[in-house]
Parts: C-alpha cells; structure tokens; sequence
C-alpha cells in the first residue's frame, strides 16, 4: 500500500525485519505491546513521523503509534484502528451526503469450529501449533500465552527420553536396550528377598511392561528424596510380572535418565542439548531442582522458565519437568514424521524412529498399544506423546501432519488427541 503512494517518505527498521525466531529484539513478539516498538519509537521520535505501522511475523496482528500534538506516540491496537477507520468513513459519507438515512453496521468474528472448541472445552490451553506437508500452517497462544511461553508438558517428556536413547544407540553410547537395568547400578544392592529386579531391562522400562512395589505413586517421598534413581530403583520389582503393562507416570523414567547420564558422561540436558535441542533450535537453558514445596508449585505454574527439572543429585527427571513450548513440540515431531531427519542432518536413526512408534506393549485394561515410550494411535493413525493437564504431540504420517498443543495444568482434562482428530486435522485435509 505505501509503495502505491506517493510523496510519503519511509524509514523500516531493519534490525526487526527479518526474524529469526527468537525475536531478540523485543520481550514478545506482539506488535500492540509498547515495548514491540522500542526500535521504532526511537527513530520516529528523532524524525517526527507521523505513524509507525508494525506486525508480528505472520502479519495477522497488526499494531499502530500515531504522533500527538505534544510529539509523544499513542500505541493503539488493531481493534481501534478498526473502530477509527469505520469511525472516519462513516464521518466522510455523512459530510458527503452518501450515508444511508437509516445506517447499518455489521461486525463479524471470523471464527471456526476449532476456536468455539477451544473456548468451550479446552480453555487452558496455552498454544497449538500445526504442521502441514514440512510447513507451519497454524500458531495461535492463548490465555496471556505467547509464541516465547515455556511449560511443564509433564509426561511429553518420555517420549523425548525415548528419542536420546535411540540417539545413545545410534552413537555406540548404549549397547542395547536388551541390557539389564542393574548393568548400570553396580554398586546398588537389591533388598533381601528381591528376585525380579535382576532381569529386568532397559526395553522393559521402554514399554512399561516393569512391575513396581508401590499401588499408588508415592508423590511426596519421590519429590522429597534425594536421588530420585535410587528411590526408583528401591521400588522397581517385587512380585509383579515382567512383561505385564503397568504404566508409571513419575516412580521408574528416572532409572532411565540415570542409565543416559551414566552411558553418556553428561547430564541429560547436556547430551540432549548437544545432539537434539541445538540442531532443532529449541532453547533449554539449564536444569533446575526443588528445595520446598512452594517452589515445585511456582514451576508447574510457570510460563517463562526454559528448563529441566533435576534431581538434588543434578539428574533430571524422565517423566516429567521439561518446559517447552508448542513449536519445540511441532519441530519434534517433524523430526519423527520426516524419519529422524531435520534439515537434512540425520539426528536418529530411521530405525529406533520406526521401532519406538510402532507397538510393543499394549494397556489390555483400556486396549491402548504403546511403543518405546510414545502412545501408539489405532487404525494406523499414527503416534502421540501425551502428557498430564492437555499437553500432546500428534504425529500423522498418512496426513503428513504434526498437531502440538501445550497446556497450563489442569487436573481431569478433555482428551486432546480427540480434539486434534475432530477438529484440528480435518481443517488441513
């Protein structure tokens, strides 16, 4: 529209456009926000510019500054340009006598049956984002939420302890996944009596076919323990059966994140940051453990933290405590859908990605398959990562699509991989 009209001098501000995803420049990359707008306040303030129009990168919110008389700048957002600009043509076709006698103004919400699910049923969603055929076609945060916002994806962060053990593989770090578990504790003694913690192994833990000694998940002795390994290896065994699905949410993915430190000679974080996070692109800055109760709520209610919950003893958690948001999500799991490939660069084999996404194991009770970690969806309709209060990563190779949503905790949600099949899905066909 400016380059069709002349005698308008333009000043862009370079540094903002073109970019690169992390948006440096600013807090949030929201061009109604103020501080969106530093770069270019400063030098519409030098020049005494008249206006300074900005976007964000996808150009579907658009923000405004005007210069007031007194040569100070009124941000306004996209809706109050809107109401101005009715406001202003409704004014010149009075004055031109064109206004009807009796005016009607009709507004209108462009909506979708998405966003009335959302709304009515999913309202603590934080962010979705979806990939279609290689492309991001829909991002979209909500509830104060931005594309900058990290949370806890809870028990999403198995499948991505799935993923560094096919890397360990791939790089020689770890044998098999034949090994037995206690390989790797040698200097853990099992309690008297204990007969079915000696042959379990690493492939049972993949597919939750490992008994425990516990009925109920001991929430307040794990988070208060000191080594949530050893705390998990004491309740590994008993008298379950090997090779039973038993399905552990908290007590047991630790023994494997303690395996990948062991094999590795790094922390989780560190093997992952080197070989998974960095070629992909996604931020997690540092681990972070737990002294008091309070501190574990300020994290599960966090929205801004890029970390990795951790153990006293430095290990991070394998069942849950990664902060990510939905693009990380989306970028992981085109890193699946494409075979282990991104951008060329092979980060894990075809082979653990075939293997880990395919059925292992099956939860008899609710008739649900389960690969290495990853929930295996009916019907061929591919393959999930799911987590507590609605965080999911949906995988669809037969669509080639990737549906990613993160969410602020909430117990007893609606099913997310439901709402991506009947609404999410259907929009990209």
């Amino acid at each position: 529209v400016l380059d069709r009209m002349e005698g308008i001098e333009r000043i862009e501000v370079t540094a903002q456009c073109v970019p690169d995803g992390h948006f440096p420049t600013c807090p949030k990359p929201n061009p109604e926000l103020r501080e969106a707008l530093t770069l270019g306040l400063a030098p519409a303030e030098r020049e005494k510019t008249d206006l300074l129009i900005a976007t964000d990168p996808d150009s579907d919110r658009v923000g405004v500054a005007v210069r007031r008389r007194d040569g100070s700048y009124a941000v306004l957002t996209g809706n109050e340009v809107g109401l101005l600009l009715m406001q202003h043509v409704l004014r010149a076709r009075q004055k031109n006598g064109t206004l009807p006698e009796h005016p009607v103004v009709i507004k209108t919400i462009v909506t979708s049956d998405l966003a009335f699910a959302i709304a009515a049923d999913y309202g603590n969603i934080a962010g979705m984002v979806v990939r279609k055929d290689g492309e991001t076609v829909y991002e979209r945060y909500f509830g104060g939420c931005t594309a900058e916002s990290r949370l806890n994806v809870f028990s999403v962060t198995k499948s991505i302890i799935s993923i560094l053990l096919g890397i360990a593989l791939d790089r020689g770090c770890l044998g098999s996944i034949d090994q037995q578990v206690l390989e790797f504790f040698p200097e853990y003694t099992p309690k008297r009596g204990e007969k079915v913690i000696q042959r379990i192994t690493i492939r049972d833990m993949l597919t939750m076919t490992a008994p425990y000694k516990y009925r109920s998940t001991p929430y307040t002795k794990y988070f208060t323990s000191p080594d949530w390994v050893r705390f998990s290896l004491d309740l590994l065994g008993g008298k379950g059966p090997v090779g039973e699905f038993r399905y552990a949410p908290l007590i047991g993915p630790d023994i494997l994140t303690g395996i990948l430190t062991r094999v590795t000679g790094q922390s989780v974080l560190d093997f992952a940051k080197e070989h998974l996070f960095a070629p992909l692109g996604i931020p997690v800055e540092q681990s972070i453990p737990f002294r008091s109760r309070e501190e574990l709520m300020a994290f599960y209610e966090s929205t801004d933290l890029r970390v990795w919950a951790a153990d006293p003893a430095g290990v991070n958690a394998g069942g849950w405590g990664l902060t990510l948001s939905p693009m990380d999500l989306a970028k992981l799991g085109q890193l699946y859908l494409d075979g282990g490939i991104w951008n060329g660069q092979r980060l894990v084999s075809e082979r653990w990605v075939r293997e880990s996404t395919a059925e292992q194991s099956r939860w008899a009770e609710r008739d649900l398959p389960y690969g290495y970690l990853w929930w295996v969806l009916p019907q061929g309709q591919g393959f999930a990562a799911m987590g507590d209060g609605g965080n999911a990563l949906y995988v669809s190779p037969d669509k080639n699509l990737v549906a990613a949503i993160t969410s602020r905790f909430q117990p007893r949600v609606k099913d997310r991989i439901e709402l991506i099949r009947t609404y999410v899905a259907p929009c990209f066909d």
